[in-house]
């Protein structure tokens, strides 16, 4: 009896972790669907090596998108970009750096403006006086150019010349250089 207990709970585990194994494939099988559903659809335009800087009304940048190479498709006015750099110039300063291996640039029509979704590899970086620096780093982020703000609820790390911090998210605000560390901020200052 004994060995038919064991034999029926083995059994049963083997089935449990065969049906965790199936529900993970679907989900990533799901989420391969929707990217090859996106890269399915007839792109009306590409380009390679895009740089586009937009100006302030007195003419000067404000800030700039660059990309080693931008997939335009018309449904949904989606532009896939591989290696984009955002650049925000300010009118003093230095100006503050947006990096990633990938991005998504569509139209967020709640905010009447355009939102810039980053992936893998996030990097928000800023040169500051005399071997001071500050970067944020992450692995996804949403940056909104013309309201020069950025933002992520992902775990992200801040390191300065003299500080390592970690939090579970974290927003910005590029023209007043504020950033706000979400929930469980941890780390330390020299």
């Amino acid at each position: 009896m004994l060995k038919l207990r064991i034999a029926v709970s083995v059994c049963l585990l083997i089935l449990l972790v065969f049906l965790l194994l199936d529900q993970t494939n679907q989900e990533e099988s799901a989420l391969v669907s929707a990217q090859n559903s996106l890269l399915q659809q007839a792109s009306d335009y590409y380009i390679t090596n895009m740089v586009s800087t937009h100006f302030d009304a007195k003419g000067q940048p404000n800030y700039q998108l660059a990309a080693s190479r931008v997939t335009h498709f018309l449904a949904g006015d989606i532009s896939q970009m591989e290696t984009p750099r955002f650049t925000y110039y300010r009118a003093t300063g230095l100006p503050w750096i947006v990096t990633a291996d990938t991005g998504n640039l569509q139209p967020d029509l709640l905010r009447s403006e355009d939102l810039l979704q980053l992936a893998k590899k996030v990097s928000l970086h800023k040169g500051l006086t005399d071997n001071k620096f500050m970067q944020v780093d992450t692995t996804n982020m949403l940056v909104f150019p013309a309201s020069r703000e950025v933002s992520t609820n992902q775990p992200v790390t801040l390191t300065t010349e003299d500080s390592y911090l970690e939090s579970a998210g974290m927003r910005a605000m590029l023209d007043t250089d504020k950033i706000e560390l979400l929930t469980q901020v941890r780390g330390y200052h020299d």
